[in-house]
């Protein structure tokens, strides 16, 4: 029944490219500016109520789309449309900037199953369904 929320793939981006070098790490700032336009200032999440991941995840996935930003830079700009404590969640999964922790997700949709299973099960899900 809530087999596609829960698959990581229906939040990927049309932009698959997995490369993030000096030239995309430059003008990350100016695609972050234009994401947060899309997104909305007040969207950002701080991991309650755990459900809202869908929403928060969609409309993520559908700014990005917007402003055609990869996976390889949604990755790093994610944490940026969180609020604490999901923020240093976030963070502590992933690899340091620096190279000093390979970090427990290495990719975008890594982090996006990762923030699904931290904050969503099917069983939480199933009944705030059924209290409709």
């Amino acid at each position: 029944m809530f087999r596609d929320v829960f698959d990581c793939e229906s939040y990927s981006l049309v932009n698959k490219s997995l490369t993030y070098g000096s030239r995309e790490a430059h003008t990350l700032g100016r695609r972050k500016k234009d994401v947060a336009q899309s997104f909305g200032v007040r969207s950002e999440w701080d991991g309650t109520p755990p459900l809202k991941v869908f929403q928060f995840l969609r409309k993520f996935a559908e700014a990005c789309d917007d402003n055609v930003v990869s996976e390889a830079e949604a990755f790093f700009m994610l944490q940026d449309f969180t609020k604490e404590p999901l923020r240093s969640e976030e963070m502590s999964v992933m690899p340091s900037r620096h190279g000093g922790s390979p970090g427990e997700v290495n990719s975008y949709l890594e982090l996006i199953n990762w923030m699904l299973r931290y904050h969503a099960d099917e069983a939480s899900l199933a009944a705030q369904h059924d209290s409709c």
